[in-house]
């Protein structure tokens, strides 16, 4: 705030005339500092003020003479100032169009705009999808390689034990303990190489491929099987003992990865690389479908032993002789004198009382159809 002060009497002129002068003369200094700074300024033009108009000057003798058609925004001021320009619209230096005026032009409504948008969001979301699912099957696929080698460091060869079949003749199972116990460990797994079912075909049969995981067997691919030839070779190279060729046909996408024991003719060392080639694989885990299930069919009931013979019959013997009859006429005469007969048994004297007690009984019933039937007679 200003402060404020009470001029002496009899001063009120001079300080008045103090003040006006005081005045005029910084009014004046201002309008000189005004005129220097900004009016005599640009009378002074500049090196690119000075390049546009020699544009513009030579744009328009061209224009003059023909060479040169404007088109549209394209026109002497837009070359000369060299700077886009709206179409319809004149300006001078320093304007620019809306869409560069504007950046967030893009934020404005506009349904095709929006739509490419959106296809743009949708195109951007699925390739992530499809991007985040193929590093998911790649990671799925690294952790079995890694436990299926791990497991492979372990146990190289899983074992499968043969089945225990008794043996013809012996119907106890002690008998097939001792069988199969007798047997050397070797000698099971010799017999597990040389007996799998691929050898048993004699033309190529659709198979299935496996690989032992603890005590699973997973499938990874599928293909043919060929016969096995014992005198057969690979490449110009033995086939290997417990190997078998098969010819792939479809490798599961989760194993492509997997390493071959035996590289493939063409140098395949991976299984996604032997489609359609020809490979070698162990023949326990080659599996037929068909023949597989057929021969975990159950085996048909064995026909009914046949019934213990019965006992020899004992040759027949002779009846046991008769004691001699006494002839009638020898037998004494029975006397004419009355003589006292024994008493019936006590059923027979029970029988002859129920019948006597029925009968008593059925006599009444009798003689009151009796009157009833007179009584009928009489009435009519």
């Amino acid at each position: 705030m200003l402060d404020t002060f009470m001029l002496p009497a009899g001063t009120e002129n001079i300080a008045k005339q103090w003040t006006l002068k005081k005045i005029a003369k910084q009014f004046q200094s201002f309008k000189g500092r005004l005129y220097k700074k900004y009016i005599l300024k640009g009378l002074t033009s500049t090196n690119q003020i000075r390049e546009a108009a020699s544009r513009l000057t030579d744009t328009v003798e061209v224009s003059s003479q023909g060479t040169f058609r404007p088109n549209r925004e394209k026109d002497e001021l837009s070359l000369a100032l060299q700077t886009p320009e709206h179409p319809g619209r004149i300006r001078g230096n320093d304007v620019v169009p809306w869409k560069i005026g504007f950046k967030d032009i893009h934020t404005y409504r506009s349904r095709m705009r929006s739509k490419r948008d959106t296809e743009a969001k949708i195109a951007d979301l699925e390739y992530r999808v499809s991007s985040y699912e193929l590093s998911m099957q790649e990671e799925a696929a690294r952790k079995v390689d890694e436990r299926m080698a791990a497991h492979r460091c372990q146990d190289p060869q899983p074992y499968i034990p043969p089945v225990m079949v008794s043996p013809s003749g012996n119907r106890s199972s002690c008998a097939s303990t001792e069988q199969v116990g007798s047997q050397s460990m070797d000698a099971m797994q010799t017999q597990d190489e040389t007996t799998c079912p691929v050898d048993e075909i004699t033309q190529r049969t659709p198979c299935e491929l496996h690989i032992p995981f603890k005590n699973l067997s997973i499938k990874v691919a599928s293909g043919m099987a060929i016969p096995t030839d014992p005198s057969g070779t690979y490449h110009c190279w033995p086939i290997p003992a417990g190997y078998s060729k098969v010819e792939v046909e479809l490798v599961e996408a989760a194993y492509e990865d997997l390493e071959l024991d035996y590289p493939g003719g063409d140098g395949e060392t991976h299984l996604r690389d032997t489609s359609q080639a020809i490979i070698l694989w162990r023949k326990r885990y080659i599996i037929l479908p068909g023949r597989q299930a057929a021969s975990r069919a159950p085996s048909p009931l064995a026909p009914p032993s046949p019934p213990d013979q019965a006992p020899a019959l004992s040759p027949p013997q002779a009846p046991a002789p008769t004691p001699p009859q006494v002839p009638l006429s020898c037998l004494p005469a029975p006397s004419k004198s009355r003589t006292h007969q024994a008493p019936p048994p006590a059923s027979a004297r029970a029988t002859k009382k129920a019948k006597v007690d029925a009968a008593k009984n059925k006599e009444p019933r009798t003689i009151a159809r009796k009157r009833s039937s007179t009584l009928t007679w009489q009435k009519k």
